[in-house]
């Protein structure tokens, strides 16, 4: 009796073979978990490596500065668009997690760039009183919009996941449920991932507009003063953002590295005299008391990467 007289022919037993072992000796030796784990940590480096690039790019005419920032953003997109596509058997939770996590926030970077420009060229040039209507104006179509989503957003900000596998699985042929086309080819891909992305820009755009209003909110030098000599103001460049400098400010007067002074009065003596990494030198007190609390993770992950390397060269000297 030989090892195929259990099956009534060689036929059948290429069949088993095909439909039983062949799948089990795929799965044997292809792990998709490894391959996902080392493109999830690529991914998020790359998308700080993104921010950095963009925070770091000159500011030049409205046009010429988005067009460079996009020019990032699809490169960088197209890159992990096709980085993912590269990974084989991966499981509906993996693509779920791209879909509803990780592709949104490339795309959010590239809807928050293209309405600050549109903000910057629609700002009117009257008194404050119009450039505050114009952004409260803005701050109420952001709500509006939010609030007409609601139950989605909802359940972005709460990090629901009941119904993932219908939202951010693209192999559904569902309508997206955005209220209007993605504004560029392939930004979509599943019923939810351009609202997840819309929802992101919106809070950048909002913390984009509290810093406008916020700036409107410093007093004007007055006339009596204007032909006054000025005794000259010495302002040193940091390679950091406002964010960045009012967390370092704070952490400094934590850590008891101040002495004797209130968090206000250490951000009013410190405003005039630094120069963030974007080049601007009128920072407000303001600004760097209330962004020293609304840091984002990219700006705590710059400063540590900053401190260490500042770490790294006291035990040189």
């Amino acid at each position: 009796m030989n090892c195929l007289d259990g099956f009534s022919s060689g036929g059948d037993f290429l069949l088993i073979f095909v439909k039983l072992i062949l799948p089990m000796m795929k799965n044997e030796n292809t792990n998709p978990t490894p391959a996902w784990i080392l493109f999830e940590k690529k991914s998020e480096l790359a998308f700080l490596n993104l921010q950095q690039r963009l925070t770091d790019m000159k500011v030049g005419v409205p046009l010429e500065t988005l067009n460079a920032a996009l020019v990032l953003i699809q490169s960088d997109l197209q890159v992990l668009d096709n980085s993912f596509a590269e990974l084989a058997d991966l499981s509906d939770s993996f693509r779920i997690v791209f879909f509803k996590q990780i592709r949104p926030k490339f795309v959010a970077l590239w809807l928050f760039y293209l309405e600050r420009y549109h903000l910057i060229l629609g700002k009117p040039l009257g008194t404050k009183e119009a450039i505050r209507s114009f952004y409260e104006l803005e701050l109420r179509q952001l709500d509006f919009f939010l609030k007409r989503y609601g139950f989605y957003y909802s359940y972005f900000r709460s990090g629901m996941s009941q119904a993932d596998h219908l939202y951010f699985l693209p192999d559904l042929k569902t309508v997206s449920l955005t209220p209007e086309l993605p504004v560029s080819t392939g930004m979509s891909r599943t019923v939810c991932d351009y609202l997840y992305a819309r929802f992101i820009a919106c809070e950048l755009i909002t913390k984009y507009v509290l810093a406008q209003l916020n700036d409107l909110d410093k007093p004007d030098t007055p006339l009596a003063l204007v032909n006054l000599p000025k005794k000259k103001k010495i302002q040193t460049q940091f390679n950091l953002s406002v964010d960045q400098l009012g967390m370092v400010a704070r952490a400094a007067l934590d850590a008891s590295l101040v002495k004797g002074k209130s968090f206000q009065s250490l951000c009013e003596e410190l405003a005039p005299l630094v120069v963030t990494s974007s080049g601007q030198t009128s920072v407000s007190a303001g600004s760097l008391r209330s962004n020293a609390y609304t840091g984002e993770d990219i700006d705590k992950h710059i400063l540590i990467r900053s401190l260490e390397k500042m770490i790294r060269l006291i035990k040189e000297y």
